[in-house]
Order: structure tokens, then sequence, then C-alpha cells
């Protein structure tokens, strides 16, 4: 009876082991099917990378209609993909921008592609995003039937160029102010010397090499008492608080 039953324990492990490796062989050549499936018809993976991108996709016909979008364009502009299929390119775009876009557009039959153009687009709730496309044409039959625009968002870029420029303008004129004296200043007629705006007289290359000052005379209390020894101190003073 013991053997019996070791028996029969020892024939269904066997089924068992058998069964879990045909299992394991069926899920991998299922496996194995699928990729092959996959890699047979790259439409599918063409799709996928279209609806996952991280940018804007948009596949426009010959008259820049709107003939597919990718999910990123639908959450980028507000329209869902019915309502970009009834739309052209100047229907979301600056009236002032058709003339570009046209021009980039020709680009396009002319050399298959244009790199790189900086405008703008309409989003559905009336904002306008500062975008940049990269555009390639579709061919069938050797002709170019339509294009292929990849559109990125960079609003946050322009605006950060503005800024930076904006602060470099302003550190610029800051600069200005401090470099730059303006105004009337005094010159001593004898020694050259430059009284500044604190009453303090200096060498004038101190002061000319950044200067856009007019200049006036005057004469100094050191050169005073060398050209005048003879006058007494009370008049080198008040001559020099007039000067003031």
């Amino acid at each position: 009876m013991n053997s019996l039953n070791i028996g029969h324990i020892f024939i269904a492990g066997i089924i068992i082991i058998q069964a879990v490796i045909i299992f394991t062989l069926l899920r991998k050549d299922k496996r194995l099917g699928l990729f092959e499936n996959y890699r047979e018809h790259p439409e599918g993976k063409y799709a996928d990378l279209f609806e996952n991108a991280n940018d804007a996709i948009f596949v426009l016909d010959k008259k820049q209609n709107y003939i597919d979008v990718n999910q990123k364009a639908v959450e980028l502009f507000g329209y869902s993909r019915e309502e970009f299929l009834q739309l052209n390119v100047r229907d979301v775009i600056p009236d002032t921008q058709v003339n570009n876009s046209d021009q980039e557009f020709t680009k396009l039959f002319k050399k298959g592609k244009y790199e790189k153009f900086e405008g703008k687009q309409k989003t559905k709730d009336g904002r306008w995003l500062d975008i940049e496309v990269n555009s390639s044409a579709i061919f069938n039959d050797g002709k170019i039937v339509g294009s292929r625009d990849i559109v990125r968002d960079i609003t946050d870029r322009k605006k950060q160029e503005k800024e930076r420029n904006s602060l470099i303008t302003d550190l610029k004129a800051a600069l200005d102010e401090i470099t730059t004296l303006r105004g009337m200043l005094q010159i001593c007629v004898n020694c050259k010397k430059i009284r500044d705006e604190q009453g303090y007289w200096n060498r004038v290359e101190s002061i000319t090499q950044h200067s856009e000052a007019e200049f006036t005379h005057g004469c100094c209390p050191d050169c005073l008492k060398g050209l005048y020894p003879e006058l007494p101190d009370e008049i080198f003073n008040e001559i020099d608080s007039k000067t003031d």
C-alpha cells in the first residue's frame, strides 16, 4: 500500500512538472509571437510613438489642413481631435505670421523639410503659445502630399529669454549711471585737477576716462596758495567755499 502511494505520488509529481514546463513554453511562445507580430507590423510601433510623443505632432495636407493630431496636441492646445480636423493652420496662427508660415511651407516643398521655425499658435481658450516647429514632408509615389509637423511649446523659454534680456538692459543702465559723470565739473586752471561732487580734487585722468561731463575752470586751494602765497588763509577759505 505504501509502495503504491509512493508510486502514485511520483507519477503525479512528474505530471505536474511536465505541465509546468509546457505552460512555461506556451507563455514564452505567446510573448514571442506578440513581439514578432509587433515587428512585422511597424505601423503599430509608429502609432505608439505618435500618440505618446512629448511634443505635439500634426499631419497636414498640401493646403495646410489638419489631417491628424496626436494626444499631446489635444492636451496642449485644448481642441479635440475632431475639432482639429475641421481647422486649417491659418485658423490658429496670427495674421501677421501667415506670410512667414507660407514661406516655410514653400521651403518644405523645395527641400523636403524646414527646422526651428518660431512663431505663435492659439489655444482653444484664446491664449497664444510660443512654439518651435520642425517639419518633414510626407511623400506618396514620389510626390509631396503633405507634412508632419513636430510642434514644441517654448513659451517658458521665451519668457525666460525676455526676463534675461530685461535684466541685462537694467544692469547696463545701472553701470552707465555708476561710471559716467554728468553735468558741469570744475577744473583747476593751474594743475588741471578736477573737483568731484563730494568736493575732493582729483587728477583729471581718474575722472575723464569714464566721463561724459563738461568742464569749467576753477582753482584748487593748493594752487591758490602756490600762486598767491601772500594772501591770508581767510581768502583761500572764502574762495574755496564759493566753488561748492
